[in-house]
């Protein structure tokens, strides 16, 4: 089966006798020192045996349609589904599939799976390890940047300033609005003002510095190597003064789980192509 890599033809053919591989750290000043920490999170009843039975529902889809009779966009429908549903779990429609005839050909869709309505703005223990994070940097005098994945229809972004403000945090959304030239001096005119930034990883991966923000927190981690090492290396800059984190928060045993895993291992493939080698 596919699995995450890279040919060492690369090497032999293109690389080695024309490349220079170098760090920041052998340019110019010294980096403040980066500290990684995965932090597991365990459903709670209701969430997981609502996050199986999303689970069986699209199992058991995908078991029907396996008779090669259409595309198998299914299965990353599964993998989309079961990600977004783990951190909003609520205001879901039936979720449908193409539907195909006898002969392969396509007619209309049909419903696939119902997910179940756990109510609005549902906290679970992902929830409550965030906003402990985040009151323990801020004591240390760090300001913390979240970045989540599902701003589009499974916006989580709303829930997570609830739960930031109902402890007394001021949070901030970086607005859908704000132009990429225009996003560092927006930043830098509110910083004053919030404790933590909430944004998706792609509106500041390239382009901009979170100097202010030391300690980054990945609520959903998705499936770009690209945009997880560049977002994952907004505040170690050259400029940065304090040690740097990043967090990323995961329900164990879940997709997210197994994500993270494909994530560590397509970072290791893409490092290697940089002449970095890690067991």
């Amino acid at each position: 089966r596919p699995r995450p890599g890279i040919s060492p033809d690369l090497f032999n053919h293109f690389l080695l006798d024309r490349a220079v591989f170098m760090e920041l750290e052998e340019l110019g000043p010294a980096l403040p020192p980066l500290e990684r920490v995965l932090v597991p999170c365990k459903m709670s009843e209701a969430l997981e045996s609502a996050y199986r039975d999303l689970d069986q529902q699209l199992r058991d889809a995908i078991k029907e349609r396996m008779n090669g009779k259409g595309p198998p966009s299914l299965a990353a429908t599964r993998v989309q589904a079961l990600d977004a549903f783990l951190d909003k779990p609520w205001a879901w429609e039936p979720i449908r599939a193409p539907a195909f005839d006898d002969k392969g050909r396509r007619c209309g869709s049909s419903v696939v799976a119902v997910p179940l309505d756990l109510g609005v703005n549902h906290v679970d223990e992902k929830d409550h390890k965030l906003v402990e994070i985040v009151q323990q940097e801020l004591k240390q005098g760090r300001r913390c940047a979240i970045y989540p994945q599902f701003t589009g229809v499974h916006d989580v972004r709303g829930k997570l300033l609830k739960l930031l403000t109902d402890v007394g945090v001021r949070a901030c959304i970086l607005p859908d609005t704000v132009k990429p030239e225009a996003r560092e001096a927006w930043i830098e005119r509110h910083t004053a003002e919030i404790d933590v930034l909430i944004c998706h990883p792609k509106r500041v991966m390239t382009g901009l510095d979170l100097i202010a923000f030391p300690s980054l927190v990945w609520y959903q981690v998705g499936y770009s190597t690209h945009v997880l090492r560049q977002a994952s290396a907004r505040a170690r800059r050259p400029m940065q003064t304090k040690a740097c984190k990043v967090f990323f928060l995961y329900y164990a045993g879940t997709i997210q789980d197994k994500a993270l895993a494909l994530m560590g291992e397509k970072e290791a493939a893409s490092q290697a192509l940089e002449g970095v080698f890690d067991t």
